[in-house]
């Protein structure tokens, strides 16, 4: 539901009160097939892999969207006004998951002397006897995930003609995270088949296999069903918290040139904002003891079994999963500690987790723009250029990562070492993985990276009236894309290498993995070109292309160090000759080049039935050029959009289908090839009743037909049988509500 009401207070002041608030039921459902075509001793191939594992996760979840808004008009002068606006709002995604995953492992071995070997043709995989797993509640997160919005700004506007002024200043800021142990359950919870078994995954068809069998060493069947046929291991919580701040200015200034021969004018402006952002996340574990206390006993979960979810028809045609209940298992522990304990290896994981998950980072940019408007010709051609500074600035604190701190080292700087050769672990460092060593190698946020980046961003654009209803434009604009936070953040990992004992002559001094805090945004020189045509009855149709260049696409690869490189991510020269690990800029130039169309028109002109319909289309086909490692994932080579929208107060109907075509993703080393997110066709279906002037309703229903993404991983030779990856589907997301203006 959403309403909005005006006051008028005065001729010259007013007040607007908004508000909305939307709650949406979500039942993501997945089902996964991974195919497996280097395990040793199998025959498998890229040609021909073998189905490993099968995962069938399940997110349902509740969205509730609120927010509400007060805006005051004051007219201060004939033209000008003041405008403040205050809003708040609050976003909660509560999931509850469930998920099993059966894996016949990677060994063709039984792992007794009688068992069965593993085989597998293009429908099936029988897994070798002892190596199979089965896993529950493990895969995808419970948690509660809220954000909290406030912000406020101010805006003057003033324009009499010749002059317009408006300037803003805002502030927002929002915070929250995902909690899971705070609203009462485990984020995941870790169990396993209590013995070994043999996991046989048959009549294999596009989406999952018709059949799952487990049999034991002695060849029984074991009923994965039953939860007295698995083990409690663990659980797990990962609470996240983020807080945003953003601070706003601007200011534009336009003036009309009257004294020109023709329509003309000039502008200029300037803006500054900064945002900061603080990201602490943790991973907390718990090991499972049981009513005993004691870890080594076999514990089942059945005591925490689904009570509330149960005889249900399941995603993709399974029903009565063993399903177990995360908000059970957590309410036990909160009644009774000693249920779950923690190892020390596990301590020192939290904090070194916590470590290397809390960062901060704020960015500044300032830009200045001018820009001048003509027509000429009769305002037939109409021309628009400028060009825009853009000063970028950026801090970034995150964990500062040396696991040599721990080694003594000789007067030179070189190891110290035993006579024996070995090197001599200082006194403080304690043990290996220990709490002591902990302290010395990782310190919190105290790795900080500031960079600076600056540039010039000029744009032409022309406009000719070819005739009344003919339509001509062209344009050429320099845009420039910045790195994501991630890489603002500064992380890095130095491993060094003991060449003084190493006896390979290849042996590399060592391994440094960083983010690259210096990686250059990328820039791109934008043409495009379109013709426009408007019918007499308010139709257009309209054809257009566009051909982008882009420089320094960003990338991520593994090379040995060099001095330029080094410095690139403000490192010494000390480092060169190390194996380096990081996104950079990709030399050379990506290409993006594409055609669109589009048309919409009404119906009137084939009679009076046709009066309420109109019927629109659009198209977009792209091609992408580059190399094999610039990132293409926010390109879409094919799209289109099409439908019919029929209107005849006080109702109205809008039917829309959507096609995206399939797109490459990253690459898969695991099939010698890349991920494609298939290509679908969703319908949308949109309605409203225009109940009186002031109160409406209104309903939609998206992805009508359930379409499910499909994703795709495949290389040159890997078989259509083992191509399909991922199937996911979220159900008709269906809405209805009520609107009032006031």
């Amino acid at each position: 539901a959403s309403f909005d009401y005006t006051l008028p207070v005065s001729r010259d002041f007013g007040l607007v009160v908004t508000g909305q608030t939307q709650n949406r039921y979500m039942w993501q459902q997945l089902a996964l097939k991974a195919y497996n075509a280097t395990a040793a001793g199998t025959g498998a191939s890229y040609a021909r892999p073998f189905l490993q594992q099968f995962q069938l996760p399940a997110s349902p979840r509740l969205n509730s969207r609120s927010s509400a808004g007060l805006r005051a008009d004051w007219r201060v002068s004939t033209n000008g006004v003041i405008s403040v606006n205050l809003e708040g709002g609050r976003f909660v995604s509560d999931r509850s998951s469930t998920s099993a995953a059966f894996d016949t492992g990677t060994s063709a071995n039984p792992t007794v002397a009688v068992g069965t070997p593993l085989t597998f043709g293009d429908s099936f995989t029988s897994g070798a006897t002892g190596r199979g797993s089965v896993s529950l509640m493990g895969l995808h997160a419970s948690v509660r995930h809220q954000l909290d919005t406030r912000a406020g700004t101010t805006r003057y506007r003033l324009d009499n003609g010749d002059w317009r002024v408006e300037a803003g200043l805002g502030y927002s800021f929002s915070e929250g995270g995902y909690q899971d142990t705070l609203h009462g359950r485990f984020r995941t919870l870790g169990t396993a088949l209590r013995n070994p078994a043999r996991v046989v995954l048959a009549d294999v068809d596009q989406d999952r296999p018709r059949s799952i069998q487990l049999y034991d060493n002695a060849g029984g069947a074991v009923d994965f069903f039953n939860l007295e046929n698995y083990r409690l291991n663990t659980a797990a919580s990962t609470p996240r918290y983020i807080r945003d701040d953003l601070v706003n200015a601007k200011l534009d200034v336009r003036r009309t040139l009257p004294w020109t021969a023709f329509p003309s004018a000039l502008q200029v402006g300037g803006s500054h904002r900064v945002q900061r952002r603080d990201v602490r996340r943790e991973s907390i574990a718990w090991t499972y003891a049981g009513p005993d206390g004691n870890t080594a006993t076999v514990d089942s979960p059945a005591p925490y079994a689904m009570t509330t979810y149960v005889g249900q028809t399941e995603s993709f045609g399974f029903r009565n999963m063993p399903w177990i209940s995360v908000y059970k298992a957590w309410q036990a522990y909160q009644a009774n500690p000693a249920l779950w304990t923690k190892t020390p290896a596990q301590v020192v994981a939290e904090e070194t987790f916590r470590l290397n998950n809390s960062e901060h980072l704020s960015e500044g940019v300032t830009a200045f723009y001018a820009q001048a408007e003509a027509g000429f010709f009769h305002n037939r051609l109409r021309l628009l250029t400028g060009v825009r500074f853009e000063r970028t600035a950026t801090r970034g604190e995150g964990v500062l990562a040396d696991p040599n701190a721990v080694w003594l080292r000789d007067p030179d700087g070189t190891y110290a070492h035993t006579a024996t050769g070995a090197r001599i672990r200082k006194p403080a460092a304690g043990a290996v993985g220990s709490m002591d060593e902990l302290r010395l190698v990782r310190f919190e946020r105290a790795a900080h990276a500031d960079r600076t980046y600056a540039g010039y961003y000029p744009s032409l654009h022309l406009t000719w009236n070819v005739r009344e209803n003919l339509q001509a434009r062209a344009s050429f604009a320099r845009t420039y894309g910045r790195p994501d936070f991630t890489n603002i953040v500064p992380n890095s990992t130095i491993e060094e290498n003991d060449l003084e004992t190493s006896t390979d002559p290849r042996q590399l001094p060592g391994r440094i993995t960083i983010r690259n805090t210096g990686l250059k945004p990328w820039s791109a020189d934008n043409v495009d070109v379109s013709l426009e045509y408007y019918t007499d009855s308010g139709g257009l149709f309209s054809v257009g292309g566009f051909h982008k260049e882009i420089r320094r696409f960003f990338g991520s690869a593994t090379r040995v160090a060099d001095v330029p490189a080094l410095a690139e991510l403000g490192l010494g020269p000390e480092y060169a000759g190390w194996e380096l690990i990081t996104q950079f800029n990709l030399p050379g130039v990506a290409r993006v080049r594409g055609l669109e169309a589009n048309a919409r028109h009404s119906l009137a002109p084939l009679g009076a039935w046709g009066r309420p319909f109109q019927v629109f289309a659009n198209v977009t086909k792209l091609e992408l050029v580059g190399s094999q490692q610039a990132n293409f994932s926010a390109f879409i080579p094919e799209s289109a959009s099409w439908g019919a929208s029929w209107n005849r107060a006080p109702f109205s109907l809008l039917a829309k289908w959507n096609y995206r075509g399939q797109q490459r993703n990253g690459p898969v080393a695991a099939v010698n090839g890349f991920q494609y997110g298939q290509s679908r066709t969703t319908v949308d279906l949109n309605a409203e009743w225009q109940v009186r002037r002031t109160i409406g309703l209104f309903f939609s229903a998206q992805n009508l037909f359930n379409v499910p993404e499909v994703l795709l991983r495949y290389g040159p030779d890997t078989p259509g049988y083992a191509r399909r990856y991922q199937v996911t589907t979220y159900g008709v997301q269906l809405s209805a509500g009520l609107r009032g203006s006031f």
